[in-house]
């Protein structure tokens, strides 16, 4: 790491391998990055890199609300005979996730190509 600091000063960003912070490397051009493990990427390849990881986490997000939303309907239904205020207070959590899940499906399905990148 001593090394890295020696040639490279610590950005904002963290690697998208490890989590770790990137170092932008001193020599400008073309600019470049590398985490203290090794991690390497240029400019374009992180942005690239980083759009693959934000799709997965929005999907994986709005797998998780949807499931979520599932269960509570399934509590609900298995509640309605024996405690119908906690059922309705399921049922309202469970159309709120579904309102949520809703708005993130249309960001998710507007964010940015790998091919925005190119220039």
């Amino acid at each position: 790491m001593e090394k890295l600091k020696e040639i490279a000063t610590p950005s904002t960003f963290s690697c998208l391998d490890c989590g770790g912070v990137l170092f932008e490397l001193d020599d400008k051009r073309p600019v470049r990055y590398r985490c203290h493990t090794g991690h390497a990427f240029g400019l374009r390849s992180l942005a690239a890199t980083q759009e693959q990881v934000t799709d997965a986490a929005l999907w994986t997000g709005l797998r998780v609300l949807q499931e979520k939303e599932a269960i509570l309907r399934r509590l609900a239904e298995v509640q309605r005979e024996s405690d119908a205020a906690a059922a309705a207070d399921c049922d309202r959590e469970a159309d709120e996730i579904a309102q949520v899940a809703n708005a993130m499906r249309k960001l998710t399905v507007k964010t940015p190509s790998p091919a925005s990148f190119e220039a």
